[in-house]
């Protein structure tokens, strides 16, 4: 199995494409991923030095510093998101490093293990959810100890939560796993027709059926040619 069916990108692309709508984020998600099955064909295909232009949608730093023309516009929307930015990495920066961080584990085991599912990050947010709620009962914080484990367990249980967003946003639920059971996993092509297998026709064969004469008698026997 070559590395482009393994990552399925094409079928990926093709789910979140069709699911972006007008959200500028999931069609950069979905052309990224487009343009990496197309790079990965071409290498596959001898013609991985081509320089080959891949047309996709500006990073959301561009898309916010570029919403209006004028220079005196961009510095301002640049001193805008540059501050929500800086907020967003101090608040939840450990826990979308850390869920990126699974995410990308759980990409490398897909291919033994089987396509990568929303579920089980979820399950696991939830046991540590519950064993951070079980210790902050049994040693209950004082103080500044209070707002620093906050801000711990916070990220220990957003981080499997994020993991499991982004296996929903980057199209892994347009991949099944085979029948087979062997970890291996099939696409799911979205929106192409299905077509029926043709019923069986039964063959007729026609037979004939002469007269044989039987020594000089007029008896006629009929015999299967």
């Amino acid at each position: 199995m070559s590395p482009v069916s393994d990552r399925h990108e094409r079928e990926r692309a093709a789910w979140v494409l069709a699911r972006a709508g007008h959200r500028p984020a999931a069609r950069r998600r979905g052309e990224r991923l487009m343009a990496s099955a197309r790079r990965h064909e071409r290498y596959e295909s001898g013609a991985g030095d081509m320089a080959v232009a891949e047309v996709t949608t500006r990073n959301v730093f561009h898309r916010s510093v570029a919403r209006e023309d004028g220079v005196l516009n961009k510095l301002g929307w640049l001193i805008w998101t540059v501050t929500w930015m800086f907020w967003v990495a101090v608040l939840v920066g450990p826990a979308l490093l850390a869920g990126k961080a699974l995410y990308g584990l759980g990409a490398l085991a897909a291919r033994r293990l089987g396509p990568l599912r929303s579920w089980p990050y979820l399950v696991l947010a939830l046991v540590l959810a519950g064993v951070l709620a079980g210790a902050w009962f049994r040693w209950p914080p004082e103080g500044w100890d209070t707002v620093v484990r906050s801000y711990a367990c916070a990220q220990v249980v957003l981080a499997p939560v994020r993991a499991a967003w982004l296996v929903r946003a980057w199209g892994w639920p347009a991949v099944k796993a085979a029948p087979s059971g062997t970890g291996a996993v099939a696409p799911v092509v979205v929106g192409a027709p299905v077509q029926e297998e043709p019923s069986p026709v039964a063959e007729v064969v026609r037979v004939e059926i002469a007269p044989v004469l039987v020594g000089t008698g007029q008896k006629e026997e009929e015999a299967v040619r």
